[in-house]
């Protein structure tokens, strides 16, 4: 409208200006068509000439203005309905952290139609599908949000895969990782969640792979990395069998602060003496307690079988001058006392044990010691102690 109007005012100003001139000028048009003809002054063709231009720019205008028109239309409507889809969208998440799934499907799949977050929506509807257990919605809904936006492969595929794990679909999770994988393999959120699926389906070969890219991206914190490293060595220990310089070896690669874990320390001790150096095992274990004092290196060092069990119980007894003689270091000078054959110290050992902590164990090895002590009684009376602990004990009868 602004540009008509100053079409108008230099029309007005030429006709003011022009017009004079033109009216003096003597002279006629002729216009000839077939058998027709017609005469006019110069002046009023000019003047019908300018009249039509005028009326051609005014329609021009006015055809422009209706067409800027229909856009805005276009545009409050679209603005109304994104509006619409928002709200809707808003009231679908609202639903689904509430627990609503069917409200939360269908508000997800309304607002799908009016919004532009339409991958929020199509997510927000499988992961309503999955409570409800209806899988073949969520997969249909997960490839709906692929098509929606090619370039959210990401976002669509962990939340697929964390859908998944939901499900205990640990395949299905692991393929579709492993994929976004080879696609962003410095995505640490895929890597976070990749060696969640490899630790479920227990692949610790596939997680030692893993693990450089997890270290060096600081995928986890030190803590959990050093957690994997310790299960990895732990899995590897196991499937050494007695190989000695394998089973060295894995110890020597690991990182130290996988080794000074306490389990993994007994897996490698276990192993030394698979491969028949119980020595070295009694030794290492030995030198791990004067350093950090552990109740399950207490029991370990009570399993190891030397050709010294005299000094390995000697080594025990020196302990409970700066220790307490807690279940674990009873349990071990018991066992230690049994295969030195000292039997009055086991039986005397035994005994404290089952007043401090009785159990199932506990009263078969102080039978044992009472049959080698030659006495019938006390070992049938410890038989139905261990048959009355067994009764009552709830993992045993689970």
């Amino acid at each position: 409208m602004v540009r008509l109007r100053w079409w108008l005012l230099i029309a007005l100003i030429a006709g003011i200006v022009l017009g004079p001139i033109i009216a003096g000028i003597e002279g006629f048009v002729l216009i000839g068509a077939g058998h027709w003809t017609v005469e006019m002054r110069l002046s009023l063709a000019v003047a019908l000439v300018c009249v039509l231009v005028m009326f051609l720019i005014v329609l021009g205008s006015l055809i422009g203005t209706a067409s800027s028109l229909q856009s805005h239309i276009r545009n409050v409507v679209r603005g109304f309905r994104q509006r619409q889809g928002r709200a809707q969208l808003q009231e679908g998440l609202r639903a689904l952290a509430s627990g609503d799934w069917e409200q939360a499907e269908k508000l997800s799949l309304q607002a799908a139609d009016k919004t532009e977050f339409k991958v929020v929506c199509f997510l927000a509807a499988a992961m309503a599908a999955q409570e409800r257990g209806d899988i073949e919605k969520r997969d249909r809904y997960l490839s709906q949000a692929h098509r929606a936006d090619p370039n959210a492969d990401l976002a669509v595929g962990l939340t697929e895969a964390r859908l998944h794990l939901r499900s205990r679909h640990y395949k299905q999770a692991r393929d579709v990782l492993s994929q976004l994988d080879r696609i962003a393999p410095r995505h640490t959120p895929v890597m976070k969640l990749l060696q969640h699926v490899l630790r479920k389906q227990g692949d610790l070969l596939a997680l030692e792979q893993l693990l450089p890219r997890l270290r060096k991206y600081e995928a986890l914190p030190d803590a959990q990395l050093t957690e994997l490293d310790a299960q990895v060595l732990q899995y590897k220990l196991s499937q050494a069998g007695s190989d000695l310089p394998e089973i060295r070896q894995l110890w020597r690669q690991t990182p130290k602060p996988a080794r000074r874990d306490i389990n993994s320390f007994i897996a490698y001790g276990r192993a030394l003496i698979r491969a028949r150096v119980p020595h070295e095992a009694e030794r290492l274990t030995r030198k791990f307690l004067e350093q950090v004092w552990d109740k399950r290196l207490v029991m370990f060092y009570g399993e190891i079988e030397t050709y010294e069990t005299q000094r390995q119980l000697q080594t025990a007894e020196r302990w409970t001058e700066t220790r307490q003689a807690d279940a674990p270091m009873l349990t071990t000078l018991a066992k230690l006392s049994m295969r030195a054959q000292q039997w009055v110290k086991a039986q005397q050992y035994l005994n404290e044990l089952v007043r401090m902590q009785p159990s199932t164990a506990t009263w078969i090895l102080l039978a044992d010691v009472y049959e080698q002590l030659q006495d019938p009684d006390q070992m049938k009376a410890c038989i139905s102690e261990a048959l009355k602990q067994a009764h009552a004990d709830p993992v045993l009868n689970a």
